[in-house]
């Protein structure tokens, strides 16, 4: 490693502001703006100007470059708070008036080390007593944390922040939102006669068929153990009946190669649909009635879904089969 001493003039301006945008921004209109050259890297605020995350514009890219005219219309449309890989929820209230009124000074300097590796490339820069990390390694500690090792999904922490920012942004526009809860029928006997080894390998297997049958835009995690949990956005109830038959179907499909003697698999699934905070006490509230539509898919039988419609006056769970009848 060597080390560097350095002296740091920072003068704030508009250069600097341009790279800031507000997390309510929409990724067309930010894609519009931007010099896609000179920034590789967006910086995501919130409205009181603290940092929630990094966003790489090569990723931004991607996801518009979707073949799907529905699913790049949707990216276009979709907030640039939704596409944070990993979010930054770090600054306290005191830190952030602390960054406020140091900010009146235009003109700052500071001194300090910089960190290199064997072949010269910057890796970290200490400033009294702070430390600044290169992003794409900060990144990837980031994304190892915030995802789940066996499946390759995203964890519990993401479906649960990805909600808690669906679920704020229906005070600023309409819209509708499905928590799907997923259980892998019977899964402990796959482990307790093949082992966890081959337990994970089926884990593995659900979690690509699952996402496989979701949109690009749609948020699947491991939730815990043998469930996985789904945000849907956009999606009514009569519509959700649509990706909950591809899931069943894509699960009873499957097939595992190398594996013969394994049972046939099953889903439970349990889902909400709400437009409205109203529809709801809390987050929680949203999680204990999906559980309550997953747990009515067991005790019918298991290999069954039901749904709760909270903007119906009747939300009484229903079976997604019968759901279907009614929509022909």
């Amino acid at each position: 490693m060597l080390e560097r001493e350095f002296r740091l003039t920072h003068e704030g301006g508009a250069k600097e502001k341009s790279r800031q945008f507000l997390h309510t921004q929409l990724v067309g209109d930010v894609l519009s703006t931007v010099d896609l050259d000179e920034h590789r890297y967006l910086i995501v605020v919130d409205g009181l100007g603290a940092i929630l995350g990094v966003v790489e514009t090569e990723e931004l890219l991607k996801k518009v470059a979707s073949p799907d005219p529905v699913e790049r219309r949707r990216w276009y449309e979709m907030p640039l708070e939704s596409t944070i890989s990993a979010r930054l929820d770090s600054y306290s209230p005191g830190h952030r008036q602390q960054q406020q009124s140091d900010s009146t000074n235009p003109l700052n300097e500071f001194f300090g080390t910089t960190i290199s590796s064997g072949d010269d490339d910057l890796a970290a820069i200490f400033l009294e007593d702070e430390l600044y990390l290169r992003w794409s390694s900060v990144k990837q500690i980031l994304q190892h944390a915030l995802v789940d090792p066996v499946t390759g999904l995203a964890n519990r922490m993401v479906f649960e922040r990805r909600l808690a920012e669906e679920w704020q942004r229906l005070d600023r526009v309409p819209s509708s939102i499905c928590v799907i809860l997923i259980d892998l029928d019977y899964f402990k006997s796959v482990n307790d006669q093949f082992g966890h080894a081959v337990g994970d390998v089926v884990l593995e297997a659900v979690g690509k068929t699952l996402q496989h049958q979701l949109r690009s835009y749609d948020l699947l995690v491991r939730y815990g153990g043998d469930e996985f949990a789904a945000v849907l956005t956009g999606c009514t109830a009569s519509q959700l009946a649509i990706p909950v038959g591809r899931i069943q179907s894509g699960i009873q499909n499957l097939s595992l190669e190398g594996y013969p003697d394994l049972p046939d698999l099953s889903l439970s699934v349990g889902a909400v649909t709400f437009c409205s905070q109203l529809q709801a006490e809390s987050i929680d509230d949203l999680i204990c009635k999906a559980d309550a539509c997953l747990y009515r898919a067991k005790d019918h039988g298991r290999g069954c879904a039901f749904l709760s419609d909270l903007s119906s006056e009747d939300s009484t769970p229903v079976h997604v089969d019968s759901l279907v009848q009614s929509m022909i």
